[in-house]
Order: C-alpha cells, then structure tokens, then sequence
C-alpha cells in the first residue's frame, strides 16, 4: 500500500553538515510513524549546485508529495519558508516539529484508509 510521502524541510545553509543530522532524524522518525520521508539533501543534485538550483530541484520534489514536515528552525530558513508557502498554497498537509504524534499517526492511518476506498 502506498504510503503517504512528506517532504522535509528546514535550515540546511550555515548549519554544520547542512543540518543533515536533525533531517536523518525526522526521517527515521516519520518512516517508523508509516511516512515516506522525502529528504532534500538526496534531491540529487551536486553539493556544488547553486542555492537557485537546490531551491527549484527542491520545490520540484516537493510537489511530488502529500504533506510538508517542518523541523525545528525553519522559520529562520528563508529556503524552508519558501517551501512551507508553497506547500500550504498547494494543498499540502502541514506538519511541524510541534505536531502531536497522534495527529501524525491519524493522516497515515485516514491517507491509508482513502487508498483502500479508491482501489474499490
């Protein structure tokens, strides 16, 4: 069955190692709740890749999701407030790192749910 993918977003730029640790974190946090985490550090682009070409590479992926999830500092990210407005703009489902588990839990189990009904 499908899962619900979520796009993770939040600081990356002045952050030691891109803050990839806090977004492994989310991820391995989110696959255990029935997610498929979407990481952009694995976008595929070169670490050499100009801000605009993560950025629209980014966005582009995002797209491709159901819900956003917001780590801690993302309102200090202009590239995740970005992300964030276009998430919610298109209809996306907004999560962030003050979710209640629960409320998490609940969309995996009514996304799984929606799939069931459309494959009837």
């Amino acid at each position: 069955m499908k899962k619900p993918k979520i796009y993770i977003s939040g600081p990356m730029t002045g952050k030691a190692d891109y803050n990839r640790p806090a977004f492994e974190t989310a991820c391995q946090a989110l696959d255990l709740l029935g997610f498929e985490p979407v990481n952009p550090h694995n976008n595929g682009l070169p670490q050499s890749a100009s801000y605009n070409e993560h950025l629209v590479k980014d966005i582009e992926i995002l797209l491709t999701c159901d819900a956003i999830y917001l780590i801690n500092g993302w309102t200090d990210s202009d590239g995740a407030q970005i992300e964030c407005f276009v998430a919610d703009n298109r209809g996306l489902r907004v999560f962030s790192y003050h979710t209640p588990v629960e409320m998490l839990h609940e969309y995996v189990t009514d996304f799984a749910h929606k799939q069931a009904d459309n494959s009837n």
